[in-house]
């Protein structure tokens, strides 16, 4: 091989590693921006496994009382009650889905209810 094919050829592998380089890099980027939408909650996810989780608000976070009613018949009720930011966490276990959630809670006008459906364990925010 000449000087000049080597140098091309030389040139050509620089060129290659720039690119793949360039690729590794807005990968990287990705990547991070995805794990960056993964962040972790305050809701602790052991208890989440035979839980319904999520937010009560309207127009704000709502604290007040969540009361879940299963499909069973009669239906059996779970109630627990809001943190100040509106989350709450219900323990589904021996219960069966569906479910229908209502958030109470009194203010000025008077006793305030909103309803919400869940088809299982998981994420059901009431607003």
């Amino acid at each position: 091989m000449t000087g000049k094919a080597q140098r091309t050829k030389l040139k050509k592998e620089m060129k290659m590693r720039k690119q793949i380089n360039a690729i590794f890099a807005v990968c990287a980027m990705m990547l991070g921006i995805i794990m960056a939408g993964c962040g972790s909650s305050n809701v602790n996810h052991a208890v989440t496994a035979n839980a319904v989780t999520g937010v009560a608000a309207f127009g704000a976070p709502i604290s007040g009382t969540v009361t879940l009613r299963d499909a069973s018949v009669p239906p059996k009720v779970v109630t627990t009650t809001t943190r100040t930011d509106g989350q709450f966490v219900v323990n589904t276990n021996g219960l069966t889905p569906p479910y229908i959630l209502t958030v109470s809670w009194p203010d000025q006008s008077g006793a305030n209810q909103l309803y919400s459906f869940a088809e299982g364990q998981g994420r059901t925010n009431i607003n």
